[in-house]
């Protein structure tokens, strides 16, 4: 072999794509975090608009629940294939096109004249929106140190929440016959900025460029070399572990699923609030998740430092096991409660058992 043959690891330095510097990082977060924050805030426009719907079409208590989870399982049944894609191409482009030229469809869902277009379009949009979670957070993965990481993720999780918070704000304001199409139309616009935001600000780092013992070795080219295939997939797939998080997962999903569709419902029904006073209740949910996505970032930064191995688990197992008592207590123990004593409970259950996310 002739010394030409030989690379240096000099000539792998030449086209490594670091990680960006900080104004580059925070150029990244605010246009994934305004693409998350769209996509929360789209996820509550059912449960907002059910008593406008129902209304208007005669629909069951079955078909708005139908209508309110389709997009829902939808993105988590494509989410995989998703993160496939997003591992195999480029993550920024993978957003882009789930995001910004998928939002068309979300605008289209303002057209539906009746139950089934509404359904059938509000199933497609979930479709291409399952693309977000894996991309975004594999990017964020890539641009932040794993002493930052978590702060960052608990970052996007809480202005992911404050989308829910305003989106049910703002189309409150719209939940009317005539005016409920301007919710989606506006909310599939919003989208399509989106995408436009992340292709003009995001810088796309090589994949493990964040990592310590990658830094400053690892190059597009030889990151190819580790794409992923469908035999990782399913050697993946054999670990014990991951199916456990998968089982915790859902676990903790569908109770909020539940909550973000039927809480206000359940406060009047059974606890004889009226809806305005339901509202308060259930901000006071929302504003304590989001608050807890960045406290457990923050914890779990902490705790990866103290235990590398260990750290990160143990916080999301207190936050989990805390929430047992105390969602039983908010279903279970607090009728003839005062709406001032319901809204505290529920901010300080939201703050305790949102660490994990």
């Amino acid at each position: 072999m002739t010394d030409s043959a030989v690379v240096s690891p000099q000539s792998d330095l030449v086209s490594t794509n670091a990680v960006p510097p900080k104004k580059g990082r925070r150029r990244t977060m605010f246009a994934l975090a305004f693409g998350y924050f769209i996509d929360q805030g789209e996820g509550q426009a059912m449960s907002v608009l059910f008593p406008t719907l129902q209304a208007m079409w005669g629909l069951s208590y079955t078909q708005l629940g139908i209508i309110g989870t389709i997009r829902n399982i939808l993105q988590s049944v494509t989410a995989p294939f998703w993160g496939y894609v997003a591992d195999k191409y480029s993550r920024k482009n993978v957003i882009i096109f789930g995001t910004g030229i998928w939002g068309i469809w979300t605008a289209l869902v303002g057209f539906s004249q009746n139950y089934e277009q509404l359904l059938v379009l509000r199933a497609i949009s979930g479709i291409g929106l399952g693309c977000l979670l894996p991309a975004t957070f594999s990017l964020i993965s890539d641009t932040y140190s794993p002493q930052k990481r978590g702060r960052a993720l608990g970052t996007l999780g809480g202005i992911g929440v404050l989308g829910i918070v305003i989106g049910t704000f703002a189309l409150s304001f719209v939940a009317d016959e005539s005016l409920w199409r301007w919710g989606f139309w506006g909310l599939g616009a919003f989208s399509i900025l989106s995408g436009g935001l992340i292709w003009r600000l995001v810088e796309e780092p090589v994949r493990g460029a964040a990592e310590p013992e990658l830094a400053g070795k690892i190059t597009e080219e030889s990151a190819a070399q580790y794409s992923v295939n469908l035999s990782d997939i399913v050697k993946v797939m054999q670990i014990p572990t991951i199916w456990v998080a998968i089982g915790q997962g859902l676990a903790g999903a569908v109770p909020w699923v539940v909550m973000q569709l039927y809480l206000i419902t359940w406060l009047v029904n059974e606890r004889g609030f009226v809806e305005q006073e339901a509202t308060i209740a259930f901000a006071g949910i929302v504003i304590g998740t989001a608050i807890s996505f960045i406290i457990g970032g923050v914890l779990g930064d902490w705790a990866e430092g103290r235990s590398p191995k260990y750290g990160r688990a143990v916080i999301g197992q207190i936050s989990i096991i805390s929430g047992i008592p105390l969602t039983y207590i908010l279903f279970a123990q607090t009728a003839g409660w005062s709406l001032g004593a319901i809204s505290a409970l529920s901010f300080g259950t939201a703050l305790l058992i949102s660490w994990p996310g």
